[in-house]
């Protein structure tokens, strides 16, 4: 059977406009930047801890690339990533990531009242110290 090289389903351009898409949606909603951020961090603890190292070889993934088609804005911080040096993936500067909110009104409410709590309490461990 002979084989030739197939075409790439989609073009660069394509590939490039859905993750702006991608990054556009994460920048709108902190469930999508926080699922994001958990499913890296598993998939190379994943990679990690396999017992088949020798197919699961976390050293040759591209892992700038599964960050960046994950739609992360960051990196997370993890000792697993300590000495890896991550190519094809820049950090979206232009996004402050504590200011980003859940899309579900409930969860952002949820989310600034415990905020609120942690603050106070805060403040108050300042106070009995005499800060």
């Amino acid at each position: 059977v002979p084989m030739s090289e197939a075409p790439p389903a989609a073009s660069e351009e394509a590939a490039r406009e859905l993750q702006a898409e991608v990054r556009e949606a994460v920048r709108g909603d902190l469930e999508l930047h926080q699922a994001g951020q958990k499913a890296f961090v598993s998939l190379v603890r994943a990679y990690r801890e396999h017992h088949c190292n020798y197919i699961f070889q976390l050293e040759k993934l591209s892992l700038g690339g599964v960050a960046f088609a994950m739609g992360l804005l960051r990196l997370p911080k993890m000792p697993e990533l300590s000495g890896f040096k991550v190519t094809h993936f820049s950090a979206d500067s232009s996004v402050d990531i504590s200011a980003l909110k859940f899309k579900d009104r409930a969860r952002e409410k949820a989310r600034r009242v415990r905020e609120e709590k942690q603050a106070a309490a805060a403040e108050d461990t300042r106070e009995e110290r005499g800060e």
